[in-house]
């Protein structure tokens, strides 16, 4: 059915979002580790502010073009699942915009 493949779109975009927060997470452990070179430091800048770029992509491109209005049957879990995903972009966003500053 058309809502059993808009909550597998939506559970493949989670596991996307989960790719990119653990690289966050791994961005942040080096960074607070404070044993890495100025070079490495240089690049992960780099990949957060692409990383940044490629969060604003995902949400408008992805999370966002995922339709639940016309859903009958796995409308509220499509909703919730999407408003989720959405409100997870925005922290992740804050936590990559506040790592790149920190730079």
């Amino acid at each position: 059915t058309i809502s059993t493949e808009r909550l597998s779109t939506l559970e493949d975009l989670q596991a996307q979002f989960d790719e990119m927060s653990s690289m966050v997470d791994e961005f942040q452990g080096t960074i607070e580790g404070g044993a890495s070179e100025p070079e490495e430091l240089l690049a992960i800048k780099s990949q957060l502010a692409q990383l940044n770029g490629k969060l604003d992509r995902f949400q408008f491109e992805s999370v966002d073009a995922v339709a639940t209005g016309d859903l009958s049957s796995g409308k509220s879990d499509a909703k919730a699942m999407r408003k989720a995903l959405n409100a997870g972009v925005d922290v992740l966003r804050e936590r990559v915009t506040a790592l790149h500053s920190a730079l």
